[in-house]
C-alpha cells in the first residue's frame, strides 16, 4: 500500500492527460519521479451520487441548504465586488428561512491560510487526509463538517459531512459552479459506498484511527481556462481514483488565483459545528476524534510540498478539546478518545503462534516450507482493556503470492470470554488486488463493553502469506 511519505509527496502534473480531457493514461508523479496510477471513477461516483440522493432526498436537500447558508455566513463581513456576487448567488440558492436560528458559519477550528502567503499562478492542490469516524459521537444532533479549500477562489471543497449520529457522507461542492450561477453541488457518496477508500492509519500521537485520503486540485489549462478535480486514494488498488472534473473559464486569472482579502480560498483543513446553532457554547464537545491526519499543499508544479508552518495558523473553539496539533500545521485532531482501545495496533510478531516465521515486526508463511496453521493468535489483552460499548473496525494488513480462488487466510477477532468469533472472514487469493502488495482487510463490529478480544490469522498453505499489522479503531 501507499505509505504516508509517498502520498504526502505526490502531485498531479499540470498539462497531464486528464487536464486535456483524456483519462486513458493519467499520471501522478512524485518528487522521486515515481508514477502512480490513476483510475477514472467519475461514472461510478455519479451513480453513487444518484443512489445517495434517491435514498434520502430530504436529508440531502437539508444538507445542501445548510452548507450554502454556512458559506453565505463566511461572506457576511466581506465587501469586495466578488464577495457581493458570491453572496447574491448563495442567497439565491439557499433557503434562509428553513432553519429556526441563524447558522453561525465560520470555523470551529483548524487551519487558516495567512493572507499574503501561499499565492499561486498555474496550479494548486491540497492533499487532505481526514480522520473520519463512521459517526461523530458525542452530543452532535445537527451538522458537522471537516473540509478545506485548495487556496483557489473557484476550486472545490471535498469534505466529510455528518448529520446527527448518521453515517457520514463524502461531498464535493464546486465554487466554479456557484460563480456560473449554479447550486455548486457536484456529488454525494454515502459511507456504505466508501469501503475501498477507508483505512486505519497511525496518528502523531501513536493511535490508529479511520481516515479517508483525498487530493483536490485546481489547474490552469489555457488562457482563462481551468480544471477542478477531486481524487480519493483507493486503499485496495493502490491508486488515486478520479471522482470529479470540471472544466470552466474566467474573464481573468485573478478570478481564480487567490489574493489577500478574497472571499473564498482562505481556509485550510477545518471543522465546523452547528450544535443548536449559536446558543450552545459546548457544541460538539464530546465528539469522537476527528480532524486532519496529514494536509499539505502543492502549488505551481514545484517538486517540493509547501510547509504550512509560517504560511498558516491554527485556531480553535475552546469548547472543543484539542487532542493534538502539529507545529507544522499539517495535522490536528479534536474530540475525545475515552472510547478508544488502549492499544490500537498490534505487531504480528508479538502474537506469533508457531506457523511461519518472524521477519522483523512481520510474520511470513511460505507454501514451500510451512504447513497450514495459526500464524498469529493474541493473548487476553492484545488491545488492552475493552472500552465502553461502541462500534469499531479491526484491520488486517496482508499480502500474498497467489491470486487463487482458494482460501489464503482466515482472520478473526475472538472473544475469550464467550469463546466465539466476534467477527471473522475467510480470505481467498482472489480477494487481493495484486500479489506481494499489502492490502487492508477491514471488518466492522460492535462491543457491549465486556469482551476480551484477541486477533488471529490462520494460514491455509495455498499461497505465501505475510502479516504486516493489525489495528483496531473506533468508528
Amino acid at each position: 500500500m501507499f505509505n504516508r511519505i509517498l502520498l504526502a509527496s505526490c502531485f498531479i502534473a499540470s498539462g497531464s492527460a486528464l487536464a486535456n480531457g483524456n483519462s486513458e493514461e493519467p499520471a501522478i508523479e512524485s518528487p522521486e519521479h515515481i508514477m502512480v496510477n490513476v483510475e477514472d471513477k467519475r461514472s461510478w461516483a455519479l451513480n453513487a451520487t444518484k443512489n445517495a440522493r434517491k435514498n434520502n432526498p430530504t436529508l440531502m436537500g437539508d444538507a445542501r441548504t445548510h452548507f450554502l447558508n454556512s458559506r453565505l455566513s463566511k461572506e457576511k463581513n466581506k465587501s469586495s465586488k466578488r464577495s457581493k456576487k458570491i453572496k447574491r448567488l448563495l442567497s439565491k440558492k439557499s433557503n434562509l428561512t428553513q432553519f429556526n436560528t441563524p447558522v453561525p458559519g465560520g470555523q470551529g477550528g483548524g487551519i487558516t491560510y495567512t493572507g499574503t502567503e501561499l499565492l499561486w499562478s498555474n496550479a494548486t492542490c491540497i492533499y487532505a487526509d481526514y480522520v473520519a469516524p463512521k459517526s461523530p459521537g458525542g452530543d452532535i444532533d445537527g451538522f458537522l463538517y471537516t473540509t478545506s479549500t485548495n487556496r483557489s477562489n473557484l476550486g472545490v471543497e471535498a469534505y466529510v459531512s455528518y448529520f446527527a449520529q448518521d453515517d457520514f457522507t463524502f461531498r464535493v461542492f464546486d465554487w466554479a459552479i456557484v460563480a456560473a450561477g449554479g447550486s455548486g453541488w457536484a456529488f454525494d457518496i454515502e459511507y456504505s459506498d466508501l469501503g475501498d477508500y477507508l483505512v486505519s492509519r497511525e496518528g502523531r500521537d501513536g493511535a490508529y484511527r479511520q481516515e479517508i485520503q483525498t487530493l483536490n486540485c485546481t489547474e490552469k489549462t489555457g488562457t482563462n481556462s481551468w480544471l477542478n478535480k477531486v481524487l480519493i486514494v483507493n486503499q485496495v488498488t493502490d491508486t488515486y481514483d478520479l471522482m470529479y472534473t470540471n472544466n470552466y473559464t474566467t474573464s481573468s486569472d485573478s478570478e481564480n488565483t487567490y489574493q489577500d482579502g478574497d472571499s473564498v480560498g482562505f481556509w485550510g483543513p477545518i471543522f465546523e459545528t452547528f450544535e443548536n446553532d449559536v446558543t450552545n457554547t459546548n457544541r460538539g464537545l464530546n465528539t469522537k476524534a476527528i480532524g486532519s491526519g496529514n494536509s499539505i499543499l502543492h502549488q505551481d508544479g514545484a517538486f517540493e510540498w509547501l510547509n504550512l508552518t509560517t504560511a498558516s495558523y491554527f485556531s480553535g473553539d475552546l469548547a472543543i478539546p484539542v487532542i493534538y496539533k502539529e507545529e507544522s500545521n499539517q495535522e490536528w485532531l479534536v474530540g475525545v478518545t475515552s472510547n478508544e482501545f488502549d492499544n490500537t495496533f498490534v505487531s504480528p510478531s508479538s502474537i506469533y503462534s508457531g506457523t511461519g516465521s518472524i521477519v522483523g515486526e512481520e510474520l511470513h508463511a511460505s507454501t514451500s516450507s510451512d504447513s497450514k496453521g495459526w500464524m498469529a493468535f493474541g493473548g487476553t489483552s492484545s488491545f488492552g482493556s475493552t472500552p465502553a460499548a461502541g462500534n469499531y473496525v479491526v484491520q488486517f494488513e496482508l499480502s500474498t503470492s497467489s491470486l487463487t480462488t482458494a482460501n489464503i487466510a482466515f482472520v478473526t477477532l475472538y472473544d475469550r470470554n464467550t469463546n466465539t468469533h466476534t467477527v471473522s472472514k475467510f480470505i481467498t487469493g482472489s480477494n487481493f488486488d495484486s500479489t506481494n502488495d499489502f492490502q487492508p482487510f477491514r471488518l466492522e463490529f460492535s462491543t457491549n463493553g465486556s469482551e476480551r478480544l484477541t486477533p488471529g490469522v490462520y494460514f491455509f498453505d495455498n499461497g505465501d502469506l505475510t502479516i504486516k499489522g493489525i489495528s483496531i479503531v473506533e468508528i
